[in-house]
C-alpha cells in the first residue's frame, strides 16, 4: 500500500488546517475563514471514500480512494462571506487520509 503524506500545499495561500495521516472519521473543530477561495487537499488510499463536511451537510464533497494507489485531490470552494465553519472528515478505518485546508 502506497504512503499517506501531507498533500502538498499552495505556497502563496496561508494555512487554515492540518491534518497528518489518520484512519476513521474526525470532527475537526470550528475553522475561521475569510471571504474567498478555499482549498480543501486531502490525500487517500485505502478501499472506501473519505467525505470531507465543511459547514452545513450540504456543502460535502466525497472522494473515491483505491488501496493500490495515492489519490491526491484538490477541491476549491469559494466562501462568500468570512464565518466560522464546522470541518469534518468522514472515512471508514480501511481508508488512511491526511488534510491540507488552506485560504
Amino acid at each position: 500500500m502506497p504512503t499517506v503524506g501531507l498533500p502538498d500545499g499552495m505556497p502563496e495561500l496561508g494555512l487554515v488546517k492540518e491534518v497528518p495521516p489518520t484512519r476513521g472519521s474526525r470532527d475537526l473543530g470550528i475553522v475561521a475563514v475569510g471571504r474567498k477561495s478555499l482549498w480543501i487537499n486531502l490525500n487517500c488510499v485505502g478501499d472506501g471514500t473519505v467525505k470531507v463536511t465543511f459547514g452545513p451537510p450540504t456543502n460535502s464533497v466525497d472522494i473515491p480512494c483505491r488501496p493500490d494507489v495515492l489519490t491526491p485531490t484538490r477541491n476549491q470552494i469559494d466562501v462568500p462571506l468570512p464565518e466560522k465553519l464546522p470541518l469534518r472528515v468522514d472515512a471508514p478505518p480501511s481508508v488512511e487520509w491526511s488534510l491540507r485546508v488552506q485560504q
